[in-house]
């Protein structure tokens, strides 16, 4: 039979990894949101400089 000592340490061990991969996936979501804004802030600058060339001609 296990010891109390060694189930607590298995338990502690699931939990941390569990905890790891849940604080993984939320930085993961936030770096791809805050991508994604960069990306639209990129193509509405380059829409407004070409709307510049196009009223210039």
């Amino acid at each position: 039979m296990k010891s109390l000592k060694q189930i607590i340490n298995r338990y502690i061990r699931s939990a941390a990894i569990v905890i790891a991969l849940v604080i993984l996936v939320v930085i993961a979501f936030a770096e791809i949101l805050i991508e994604q804004g960069r990306v639209e802030d990129t193509a509405a600058g380059t829409f407004v400089r070409l709307e510049q060339i196009y009223r210039r001609k």
